[in-house]
């Protein structure tokens, strides 16, 4: 088994509640990969302190951090786990059930 954990910047005037909807949705993607305790951390809006990471001169602040446990990087290489990300990007779980005809 091994953990990978992305760590995802957006730009400060990013809508954080879709890429949060977008990462929730993710998840089902990352389990049928073969991934194992998918966890999805994203920053609060409500939460009037900084950030864990802070940025540097020119960095995009943090976000969100997704993380899961694969088999092996030979059965599920965390390429796969960041295409499935991106492939997720900006769908949310409504939407991503519909598409599989899964019922809402």
């Amino acid at each position: 088994m091994e953990k990978v954990v992305h760590l995802l910047r957006t730009r400060p005037s990013a809508d954080r509640a879709a890429l949060g909807a977008a990462l929730a949705g993710a998840v089902a993607g990352l389990v049928d990969l073969g991934c194992s305790d998918v966890a999805v951390h994203v920053a609060d809006d409500t939460v009037g302190i900084a950030g864990p990471m802070p940025c540097g001169d020119g960095e995009l602040p943090l976000r969100a951090a997704v993380s899961a446990w694969v088999p092996a990087h030979d059965l599920v290489a965390p390429a796969e786990v960041l295409a499935e990300l991106e492939r997720r990007f900006g769908l949310s779980g409504l939407e991503e059930k519909t598409r599989r005809g899964a019922t809402p």
